[in-house]
């Protein structure tokens, strides 16, 4: 009697650790995601971030599990610039990430047209739809709050500009961003449209909050950048 329970015991003991490996192996991802980032400043290390925010969106662990971001951002960087950059990636560089994040557009708005700057990403967009691996997903993200900028740039002197005129297109081009646009084109194409960290950075007059900001009205610091990242990761995860 007593070798039936203990035989009884192992049985129930054997398969208690079978469901355990069988939980374990489930909740590991066995497609740890790849991510390529463009942007501009905002988005690689800049002001008083020493880091792009490609450092920081997988943990540690996530890191180890395989999970990658590479960044292609550059600081100054026009659409057209970062739209050059992709392009000239080799075909299977384009072709290894399951995820695009584009956010860049800053460096388009002062003395921007709303129409030719809308028209731009949307080309940027197509590039990657035409060279990207077919289950790849665009997110498409907004830029971030910046109002105050476009004064202080022409007060300044450090780039004369329209202040009205460059919101307007900031404005414009978010707006075809999350395909809100009435009187514009809208852009087509993504499979994620972004814009999580707006309203979290901005203050009530559409600036960059201080508590976020830099110093400089368009920079955020690594507490704004993190929810920058939190939005990135509320799509991947």
């Amino acid at each position: 009697m007593l070798s039936i329970r203990r035989t009884y015991t192992n049985r129930i003991f054997n398969a208690f650790k079978f469901i355990i490996m069988l939980l374990m192996v489930i909740s590991c991802d066995s497609n740890p995601k790849r991510i390529i980032i463009s942007g501009d400043s905002t988005i690689t290390s800049q002001a008083c971030r020493s880091e792009p925010i490609s450092n920081f969106i997988f943990t540690d662990s996530e890191k180890n599990e395989g999970y990658f971001a590479e960044n292609i951002a550059v600081g100054g960087n026009t659409i057209q610039q970062q739209n050059t950059i992709w392009n000239n990636l080799t075909s299977d560089k384009k072709k290894s990430f399951d995820f695009i994040f584009i956010q860049v557009g800053l460096n388009n708005c002062a003395n921007g047209n709303s129409s030719v700057v809308i028209a731009a990403l949307q080309s940027y967009v197509n590039d990657v739809n035409a060279t990207k691996n077919a289950d790849a997903k665009i997110i498409l993200s907004c830029m971030l709050p910046c109002k105050y900028r476009w004064t202080y740039l022409n007060d300044s002197g450090i780039l004369p500009n329209n202040p009205v005129q460059s919101q307007q297109v900031w404005t414009d081009l978010n707006k075809a961003i999350m395909n809100q646009n009435s009187s514009l084109p809208n852009i087509s194409g993504v499979d994620f449209r972004n814009d999580y960290h707006v309203t979290l950075l901005a203050d009530v007059n559409g600036n960059l909050n201080p508590i976020y900001d830099c110093g400089d009205y368009i920079h955020q610091n690594q507490a704004g950048a993190d929810i920058i990242i939190q939005g990135i990761r509320n799509i991947i995860f």
